[in-house]
């Protein structure tokens, strides 16, 4: 229980209480009604305030509120006063949230350069050059050769320093990491008998955008081979990475990172593993696939924080919990001081959930784990903001909980 409020308090949130003034600020200039300064829509008419600016989302100490925006309003405005919605519209019964689009994007494979040579004496020696386009992690290993064949490889940056020095048979290899634009220098010197040789090159992929995207289709095709994604956090809270698909026996390292380098999460992942961070709204952030044991086509999930959704004025909340760790959160101002019950009243057998309701100073009104038809009843104070985190305890899917009072 305490490890459950504690993961709700860290991703609780920070919500700043407005009261209404009233104070009128603006005439409106269509209908002559009088509106606070703070007001962007007429409360009489809906007309825009002009030149209205954008404020911040508050909640009411008297009067109505809003059910699209979370606004409190005055009793005598049928308008929203920030996002005009009409009164009778807009205090819903329920919150239901919106259905996850789950697209893929998917990308070619690492390109391999084959280069080809032939050691015929004692001290003998082919040299490749080699510009790198990409930077990142790259990988040589002879692909074939005579048995009992053996070749020193060397390494070199264009100031002549060597980067690697490996003996290599047949299929052995290494990985060196080089900078685009470099040019550098393999040298392949005799070291065991003699023979012809195919030295392959696996070649870093570029960093590639999936923001927005659910689903990564991709491949490793050599040892250690690493592919890079980056993406934008929409929101605050707690993110799922997981391995959706893979051929048996593949497993990968993957890891986590922010802009300035900062590890936040890292695991050896095999089909259907997970690892959770928590990351910040705006924030860009570094996801590397390496390749750790076989080589294949996977599919790599990324599940989203989702924002946090308001439930003023109403009676009950859909939602989808989408994966292990997630953590939803909702914003809630009960219109009337007293008990309010919430109730897990929709959900599939052996599904559980836990559920906090926290205020504003991250205090724990109640919570516990529900299964369906379990409720938790917790006692609340009218027109403060409160907190409902709903957090993955077993299983995933669908549910709905209700709230009375």
């Amino acid at each position: 229980m305490k490890k459950l409020l504690s993961a709700l308090l860290v991703l609780s949130l920070c919500c700043s209480l407005v009261t209404v003034s009233a104070l009128a600020d603006w005439i409106c200039p269509s209908c002559g009604h009088e509106n606070r300064d703070k007001a962007n829509f007429c409360g009489s008419c809906r007309a825009a305030k002009p030149e209205a600016q954008a404020m911040a989302v508050p909640t009411a100490a008297n009067g109505w509120i809003c059910g699209s925006c979370g606004m409190g309003c005055p009793d005598e405005d049928a308008f929203c006063i920030v996002c005009g919605a009409d009164r009778n519209d807009s205090c819903m019964a329920a919150y239901v949230a919106p259905q996850v689009e789950k697209n893929t994007v998917s990308f070619d494979p690492a390109q391999v350069l084959s280069l080809t040579g032939s050691i015929s004496a004692n001290d003998s020696e082919v040299k490749f050059s080699y510009t790198a386009q990409v930077t990142g992690r790259y990988r040589f290993w002879i692909a074939q050769c005579l048995s009992g064949v053996k070749f020193q490889v060397q390494v070199f940056d264009s100031r002549e320093t060597r980067l690697k020095n490996e003996y290599l048979a047949q299929d052995d290899g290494a990985s060196v990491d080089f900078t685009a634009g470099e040019t550098y220098v393999i040298k392949v010197n005799q070291y065991r008998n003699y023979g012809d040789f195919v030295l392959n090159l696996g070649q870093a992929v570029p960093v590639a955008d999936v923001t927005g995207y659910r689903y990564i289709s991709d491949s490793v095709c050599f040892t250690e081979q690493v592919n890079r994604y980056v993406f934008t956090a929409p929101y605050d809270g707690v993110y799922g990475f997981f391995i959706r698909e893979c051929n048996n026996g593949l497993r990968f390292n993957v890891k986590v990172t922010d802009a300035a380098g900062y590890e936040k999460c890292s695991g050896y992942l095999e089909q259907n593993d997970i690892l959770n961070a928590t990351l910040a709204a705006g924030q860009v952030y570094t996801v590397s696939v390496t390749q750790y044991r076989g080589k294949g086509d996977y599919v790599l999930g990324t599940a989203y924080a989702k924002d946090v959704a308001g439930l003023n004025g109403c009676e009950a909340f859909a939602d989808t919990v989408n994966f292990s760790g997630e953590t939803i959160r909702y914003s809630y101002v009960c219109a009337e001081t007293g008990s309010y019950t919430f109730t897990l009243t929709s959900a599939d057998s052996g599904f559980r959930i836990g559920l906090a309701v926290l205020d504003r100073a991250n205090y724990s009104m109640g919570n516990g784990y529900l299964e369906k038809g379990n409720k938790l009843t917790v006692s609340l104070t009218a027109g403060q903001v409160y907190v409902v985190g709903v957090q993955h305890s077993r299983n995933t899917g669908d549910f709905t909980v209700t709230i009375k009072h």
